[in-house]
Formats: structure tokens, sequence, C-alpha cells
């Protein structure tokens, strides 16, 4: 299971440990691309990572960020992506079990 998420370039998404920042968004002329900026862990080191639509990234002990989408950065308008990452499951809370 994946959650997607869409972000303006210069926002920023926390996930869990993950923080995921839209550094930049272009198009090169081979199409458009996105530059994130990960930190994965508080603190941790943070990773610039190049991507274009259909290319993944590993995260570490996370699965792969996934770029669906991008949308380059122009005069009249901000860039955007749409990302997906492995849906994290919700923590056992024990539920109503009793063992008497």
């Amino acid at each position: 299971m994946w959650d997607e998420h869409v972000l303006q370039q210069a926002g920023q998404l926390t996930a869990g440990p993950l923080r995921v920042a839209v550094h930049r968004t272009a198009d090169d002329g081979a199409g458009p691309y996105a530059v994130l900026r990960l930190r994965l862990g508080d603190p941790g080191t943070v990773r610039e990572v190049t991507l274009r639509p259909g290319e993944q990234h590993q995260l570490e002990g996370l699965g792969p960020l996934a770029l669906l989408a991008a949308v380059a950065t122009t005069r009249e308008r901000r860039g955007s992506v749409r990302i997906a990452l492995p849906r994290t499951p919700a923590p056992a809370t024990g539920g109503d079990r009793h063992d008497d």
C-alpha cells in the first residue's frame, strides 16, 4: 500500500522519521525532474536526490520513495511533485483483549 502526496516547490512533508523537501523542479529538455532533499531520523543526514517521474529511491528501512509526477517551475508558477511513500502500519495498541 502507498500513500500519495502532492508538494509544491519549497514545500516539505514529514512522514514518521522521514522528512522530504522539494528543493527544485525543472525541465532540461529531456522532461521534468525534481531535486528532493531527504532526511531520515532526527538529527539525520540530509541527502539530495534527483528523480524523474517513474523513478524510485530506496529509503533505508522504509522502502522506496517514488516520484509519480513532476511539474517544472516557470516564471508564472511554482513547480510541484506527486510522490508515493510506503504506508506505515499503525502501531499496535493491544486492543481490548483481557487475559483473565
